[in-house]
């Protein structure tokens, strides 16, 4: 098979190199230009040929491409592993007229207005929303719902929490409506209570490894300079059974692939309700990969590539389905703006099982404008939720405490 890899992600995360053996197989990997030295030097079979595009964003570059290769060889496959390559890797499925997600279901993964608007239908709990156009809409929807601040505009097809604004009065409405301007917008209602996060393995229509998580931050606190934190659940606690059972129930009525990887996140208002923030068919940020590598001993994004490629002999999956089953979690310490005049290099802390620390002196940091943008990330195990919670939280005190800025 002629298969085409759109992988827009570091050779450290997305392991192509180690993944893709020798086969009967032709593997085109296209990555940035950006990307061209770390992949040039990894070490890649003789079936793998790689492509650059100087630009991921502008679409006739990647297009342009991809219809060489096609040219050459008639592709039979194309794989991506980003939320914002969901939409385009569809649309060339289209275009080339091969297998997999089509348009109208991957929109429903990135449009969060169709997607809300699917779910509610399909009786799933979400947020009350609203696509907006401009000040009036959205103070429109505020009035509706009796000026109950605050609430959340965002982009429509946004991710990792980026250009997402809570505001607590007009004026702020304002200020987030015309910071959005131009794009697709909407507005929905602030949820006030606990947020999880579900990651899904599906292959061939079942779940093969599925765990949850809480954070123990608000996603929007990198906007505050709060570092972005998270819990894994056990399985088989009752708070993790609530969660994941609504999570597969979000599954059910959702268009599917025969593998797929999902990452859910879920509300828990404040009267114990739970309600869908949205869905996406990706795996999750930050370190959530790593983690559930690092316990289960699967990389979701080998799992995914695998069994897309039909070698599913490559797979590390068990019998069975497959799930956490400790207390671990995860800190990504948020940088203050400025520049890092020093930065520790070794952490004074036993129960930490992986680290590192990404800034050194004369790294700039500016406005933060996602929940993954850190200084540094720590991994740590407990005994509980409360444990975990207090050990990254002294690891980000003594982050946050021993990095100088200027």
């Amino acid at each position: 098979m002629e298969i085409v890899i759109l992988a827009n992600l570091s050779i450290a995360t997305l392991r192509l190199d180690e993944w893709l053996t020798a086969d009967d197989n032709h593997y085109d990997v296209v990555t940035t230009s950006k990307k061209r030295a770390e992949y040039a030097a990894a070490n890649f079979a003789a079936n793998v040929t790689l492509t650059y595009v100087d630009d991921w964003y502008a679409e006739a570059a990647l297009v342009g491409q991809i219809r060489r290769i096609n040219d050459h060889n008639r592709i039979q496959k194309i794989i991506s592993f980003r939320e914002r390559d969901v939409l385009i890797a569809a649309r060339l499925r289209k275009l080339f007229k091969v297998p997999g997600q089509r348009i109208e279901n991957a929109i429903l993964y990135r449009d969060k207005v169709k997607m809300k608007s699917y779910l509610r239908e399909h009786g799933i709990p979400v947020t009350d929303f609203q696509a907006i156009d401009d000040l009036l809409d959205a103070l429109c929807f505020i009035e509706a719902h009796e000026n109950k601040y605050p609430f959340v505009i965002k982009p429509v097809s946004g991710g990792g929490s980026a250009d997402t604004s809570v505001v607590h009065n007009v004026a702020e409405v304002m200020a987030a409506v015309a910071h959005h301007s131009g794009e697709s917008q909407m507005i929905e209602s602030f949820v006030d209570g606990k947020m999880y996060h579900i990651d899904v393995l599906r292959v061939d229509h079942q779940v093969r490894y599925i765990s949850t998580g809480r954070y123990l931050t608000d996603c929007l606190a990198f906007q505050h300079g709060v570092s972005t934190a998270s819990a894994f659940l056990p399985y088989r606690t009752s708070e993790s059974g609530r969660i994941l059972a609504f999570a597969n129930a979000t599954l059910d009525v959702m268009p599917v692939e025969k593998d797929a990887i999902f990452h859910i996140e879920v509300f828990e208002n404040s009267a114990g309700q739970l309600v869908l923030c949205e869905i996406a068919c990706r795996a999750g940020g930050g370190r959530i990969v790593p983690l559930i590598e690092h316990n289960s001993h699967i990389n979701l994004y080998k799992e995914l590539l695998v069994h897309q490629i039909e070698r599913d002999e490559l797979s590390d999956l068990r019998e069975g389905q497959m799930h956490n089953d400790k207390y671990v979690g995860f800190v990504l310490t948020a940088p203050r703006q400025g520049t890092v005049v020093a930065a520790p290099k070794q952490v004074p802390f036993e129960y930490v099982d992986d680290y590192e620390i990404y800034t050194q002196a004369g790294t700039v940091y500016g406005v933060p404008n996602s929940s993954v943008f850190a200084t540094a990330f720590f991994d740590v195990h407990g005994s509980s939720v409360d444990e975990v919670s207090e050990k990254l939280a002294a690891v980000d005190n003594w982050m946050q405490h021993n990095l100088a800025y200027q």
